[in-house]
């Protein structure tokens, strides 16, 4: 099982290391930096020898319970009124004064609610529902983990959105049902289905990745997140994939999957 998660680092880490090195922690970053990376490592070490928990949600069973990631493997926030939230609040603030096109309005409304054609939709119109049933479901239920780690993670972090915490910053959207900011939900949700996906079709991985960093990059935008809620996000996407390959429900559905998309005439680009 040792080598499933190493093929995983593998594949994350130039998307990875960077922000465990620039990660925003009050204080010392250099020190934080390695006690984050210090505490990522036991987490590792201790999650290869632990059983994996399971957990159900409604009608559609989950794989991984969010319990399984601790949120405190994230790097603290900054606080409230810090130094580096002005900085972060000033930068949202320059984004909103240089108004966004009507295409990136649309895009914003569109991308309001999380969901796996977000995110599929640059794999062509055959990657469909009704073309790959099994996929998608597949698609679905690592939403649904990913949803609710992020939901954990905010709970237990407790940080008001940046249209909350200052007038300066505009809603650009509809209030988000979740009032939490960090992290950054649709960051963690739209990196976990690329990085799926690109499990999938490697020759598609860069297209994914830019995807995804795309429909988190707009949540600052509309005020509802800070860079660094994007920043934890990526983060617990990258632990949230490697629980993911830890559980053998997942795998079996991976797997059937690729027989799926196979045998529908999508070849795994190398």
């Amino acid at each position: 099982m040792a080598s499933v998660w190493k093929a995983v680092m593998i594949r994350l880490a130039p998307r990875t290391y960077p922000y465990l090195s620039q990660t925003k922690i009050p204080g010392n970053r250099e020190r934080g930096s390695a006690l984050l990376a210090l505490r990522l490592i036991f987490f590792l070490l201790a999650f290869l020898s632990a059983p994996v928990c399971y957990a159900e949600t409604g009608a559609a069973p989950t794989y991984v319970a969010p319990a399984t990631l601790p949120p405190e493997l994230l790097p603290v926030p900054p606080a409230e009124g810090s130094p580096e939230w002005h900085e972060d609040l000033a930068t949202i603030v320059a984004m909103q004064e240089q108004s966004p096109s009507l295409d990136e309005m649309s895009a914003m409304r569109t991308e309001q609610q999380m969901r796996v054609e977000l995110v599929t939709d640059i794999l062509g119109p055959k990657f469909t529902r009704t073309d790959l049933p099994k996929t998608f479901l597949m698609l679905d239920r690592v939403l649904t983990d990913a949803t609710l780690i992020a939901d954990t993670a905010k709970k237990y972090w407790n940080t008001k959105r940046p249209y909350a915490a200052d007038s300066h910053v505009k809603l650009l959207i509809d209030p988000p049902a979740n009032p939490l900011s960090y992290p950054s939900g649709h960051a963690c949700e739209s990196r976990v289905l690329a990085e799926i996906l690109a499990l999938l079709i490697p020759g598609k991985r860069d297209e994914l990745r830019a995807r995804a960093e795309e429909i988190a990059q707009r949540r600052v935008m509309e005020g509802v997140h800070y860079s660094f809620d994007l920043e934890g996000g990526r983060m617990l996407a990258m632990l949230t994939v490697g629980a993911l390959m830890r559980s053998e429900p997942f795998r079996q559905d991976l797997a059937a999957a690729r027989e799926e998309m196979e045998s529908k005439g999508f070849k795994k680009i190398p």
